[in-house]
C-alpha cells in the first residue's frame, strides 16, 4: 500500500521571514507524515507558502524537491506568483504529478490530503474520477473566511473559492477532523474520526519551577478577533494590583494596535515574532499561559487550537476558553476562563492567582504526561493508520 499525500508541507526552515507561512498548519502536516511513514511508503506533494508578488519579488515559482523532518521527500509544484492564476495552474501541477506517481505505481494507493481547498481538493476530486482512489481527508480548516479586514472584491473571490471547497468536502471517503462538530461540513454516513493534533516530545525541554519572583504570563499566536488577544489586553487593564506582566508574542492583522496598547500599559510587553524552540523555552520558564479564544465563531466551534498541545506540553499552568473542540479528557489539566469578555478574563486571571499555585503546577506536569504519552506523533499516527 501507498500513499500519496496532497498538501503544503514544506521544511521548517522555509518559514523564516515568510509571511505566507503557517507555523501551526507545517507542524500539523509534519507530524502526520511522521506518524504514518513507518506504516506506509508516502508519495508527498506540496504547494509552497508563496506570498503574493510584489510581497514576494518572484513572478515564478519553480518545482523542487524538498527534503522534510526524518528524510521525507515531497515535490513543491511549480506556479505563476499572480493570485487566482496560481491557484488554478496550482491545482492543476497537483494533478500533473500525482497522476505520473499513479501510473508508474502498481500498488495499491490511497490518497490523503490536508485540507481540501481547491488546488488540492480539486486535483484529488479529479484524481478520483480518473483513478477510483479513495479519499481520506484531514479537515484542519473549513471553508469560511475570518479576515475581518478584507475588501468586497476579495471577499467575492473567497465566496467563490470557499463554495468550491464545500463541494469537495462531499467528495471524500473516509475523514480526519480536529473537531467533531465539524462533522456536518462532511456527508452524514462518512466515517471519520477525531485527531485534534499532535507533539513531538522530543521538542520540548524540562520546566523550570516557578521561582516565586517572576510574574509573566505569556499569549502567544495569531493577532486577530478570533484569537482574543483584544479582550485578554483589556483584561488586563483591570488586574494591574496583581503586579503581573502579560508578554504578547505572535503577528497578525491587529499587532499595531497591540503595539500601541502595549505601549500605554505598564503591565503588557509586545515581544514580537520568535522562532519556535525559542517560544518553546519561553513557554516551559513563565509563570501562566493564556488562550482567550472566543467561544462564539465558526474557528472555535469547528476546529482545535494546536497552541493547547504546545501549552501543555511546556508544563506550565494553562488557562483557556471553554471551547467545544476540547475534549473532556483535556479537563482535568487546564483551567478555564467561563466568560470569554474583558471582565471574564480578568475574573479567570484573578482567580488562578488566589489559588494554590504548586497544585497548579502539578496539574500542569499531568498535563504534559498526558500529551507526551497519548498525544504524541506516534500514537496519532497509530489512529490513522488503523
Amino acid at each position: 500500500m501507498q500513499i500519496i499525500y496532497l498538501g503544503y508541507a514544506i521544511p521548517e526552515e522555509r518559514g523564516i521571514n515568510n509571511p505566507a507561512y503557517s507555523a501551526a498548519g507545517n507542524k500539523f502536516e509534519l507530524g502526520i507524515l511522521d506518524g504514518i511513514t513507518n506504516e506506509y511508503t508516502v508519495n508527498a506533494i506540496s504547494i509552497p507558502s508563496v506570498a503574493p508578488y510584489p510581497m514576494d519579488k518572484r513572478i515564478f515559482i519553480q518545482r523542487e524537491k524538498l527534503t522534510l523532518r526524518n528524510g521525507i521527500e515531497t515535490i513543491c509544484v511549480s506556479s505563476p506568483n499572480i493570485p487566482i492564476i496560481k491557484q488554478l495552474w496550482q491545482s492543476a501541477m497537483v494533478f500533473r504529478e500525482a497522476k505520473r506517481i499513479m501510473k508508474k505505481t502498481k500498488d495499491d494507493i490511497l490518497i490523503l490530503t490536508y485540507n481540501l481547498y481547491p488546488q488540492v481538493g480539486s486535483a484529488a476530486v479529479k484524481l478520483k474520477r480518473k483513478f477510483g482512489k479513495k479519499i481520506i481527508s484531514i479537515i484542519a480548516d473549513l471553508p469560511f473566511d475570518d479576515a475581518s479586514e478584507r475588501n468586497f472584491v476579495s471577499k467575492a473571490v473567497i465566496e467563490m473559492y470557499n463554495s468550491v471547497t464545500r463541494r469537495n468536502l462531499k467528495k471524500g471517503d473516509r475523514y480526519i477532523l480536529l473537531n467533531e462538530y465539524a462533522k456536518v461540513f462532511i456527508p452524514e454516513t462518512a466515517p471519520f474520526t477525531i485527531i485534534e493534533g499532535g507533539i513531538n516530545p522530543e521538542e520540548w525541554q524540562q520546566h523550570e519551577n516557578f521561582d516565586g519572583i517572576r510574574k509573566d504570563i505569556i499569549y502567544s499566536g495569531a493577532l486577530t478577533d478570533y484569537s482574543g488577544v483584544v479582550q485578554l489586553v483589556e483584561a488586563m487593564q483591570k488586574v494591574k494590583y496583581l503586579n503581573i506582566t502579560l508578554r504578547i508574542y505572535g503577528n497578525g492583522y491587529l499587532v499595531d494596535w497591540v503595539k500601541s496598547k502595549a505601549e500605554k500599559s505598564e503591565n503588557i510587553e509586545y515581544m514580537g515574532s520568535v522562532p519556535n524552540n525559542e517560544m518553546r523555552a519561553l513557554q516551559s520558564k513563565c509563570l501562566l499561559l493564556v488562550n482567550p479564544r472566543p467561544t462564539d465563531t465558526d474557528i472555535a466551534r469547528y476546529t482545535f487550537p494546536s497552541k493547547i498541545l504546545e501549552y501543555l506540553a511546556s508544563g506550565t499552568p494553562v488557562l483557556t476558553s471553554r471551547l467545544n473542540g476540547i475534549p473532556r479528557e483535556y479537563d482535568n489539566y487546564l483551567s478555564y476562563i467561563d466568560t470569554v469578555d474583558a471582565m471574564g478574563i480578568a475574573e479567570a486571571i484573578v482567580r488562578f492567582f488566589d489559588g494554590n499555585y504548586e497544585t497548579a503546577l502539578n496539574r500542569a506536569r499531568l498535563g504534559k504526561e498526558f500529551v507526551f504519552s497519548q498525544k504524541n506523533w506516534y500514537s496519532q499516527g497509530k489512529k490513522i493508520i488503523s
